[in-house]
């Protein structure tokens, strides 16, 4: 049973690592494949510090940040506006009343979720930023 199990892994580092290259760690796989068992499509980027996969989990582009040692930072991932929790998206709505929201992407960092995001204003852009609790605020004005 042990050494089914030791094989099982390996063979699954060895996929892991087949489609990252030889550039990610093993530490960094085996936690990858721990908090993203289910994930598809996976591409690597690696830099001195920071290890991101960029992949397909559940249906949604996701991104998760390593540091070299396996940890993971945080996640990022793309959302759609009806899947803002009800707090955030009442207070765009009310904030920026018939407007266009875009570019909505759900950050998981250090065990506190935020939402980024693009409203079109017409004549300009804004980036906003919210926690998961409704807080908004304006994070940068963006020219058309």
């Amino acid at each position: 049973m042990i050494t089914l199990a030791a094989i099982f892994i390996s063979a699954t580092l060895t996929a892991f690592r087949a489609e990252a290259g030889d550039n990610v760690n093993s530490r960094v796989l085996e936690q990858f494949k721990k908090e993203f068992s289910e994930a598809t499509d996976i591409k690597w980027s690696v830099t001195n510090e920071i290890v991101k996969a960029n992949f397909n989990y559940h249906n949604a582009r996701t991104e998760a940040y390593f540091t070299t040692d396996g940890q993971l930072i945080g996640t990022a991932r793309s959302i759609l506006f009806s899947q803002l929790p009800i707090a955030v998206a009442k207070e765009v709505e009310k904030k920026y009343a018939a407007t266009t929201v875009y570019e909505i992407v759900e950050y998981y960092v250090n065990g506190e979720t935020q939402y980024s995001m693009i409203v079109d204003l017409g004549k300009n852009k804004l980036k906003i930023k919210s926690t998961a609790g409704g807080n908004t605020w304006v994070e940068k004005k963006l020219r058309k």
